[in-house]
């Protein structure tokens, strides 16, 4: 039950933190928690999912990663800068960063998306120099 629980936990952006800790403790880790969590547009989640260690951010498939790229084409992420483009560009962005995540067949589309990721970065980082 916990584990059904969690799945709806990682779906709603709008769910506690505290109870995905609490949760965390209580269920046998599968990879899939992190894309519902991805896929759900849930920021915190992502961020706690990956500082617990336990999830791959870039799993066999890379699907949490490919999800959201799927979300930002769609939505047509280069000209527009709503609130939900801007959500999955952060979770994007938290994939892209984690030393773990492995960019392994991904489209010509994906790696576009990565390079503007880190572009963006660059851009800020030197913005204050």
């Amino acid at each position: 039950m916990a584990g059904r629980i969690m799945e709806l936990a990682c779906l709603d952006n709008k769910t506690n933190p505290n109870i995905i800790n609490l949760l965390l403790n209580d269920i046998v880790i599968k990879q899939h928690y992190f894309y519902y969590a991805c896929r759900g547009g849930n920021i915190e989640t992502v961020k706690i999912l990956l500082q617990d260690g336990r999830f791959d951010p870039s799993d066999s498939a890379n699907c949490a990663f490919k999800t959201c790229c799927d979300i930002l084409v769609n939505k047509n992420y280069k000209d527009n800068k709503t609130k939900n483009v801007m959500k999955y560009k952060t979770i994007a962005n938290l994939i892209v960063s984690d030393k773990r995540f492995i960019n392994n067949n991904l489209s010509d589309i994906e790696l576009n998306i990565i390079m503007e990721i880190r572009s963006e970065k660059l851009k800020r980082l030197f913005k204050g120099l």
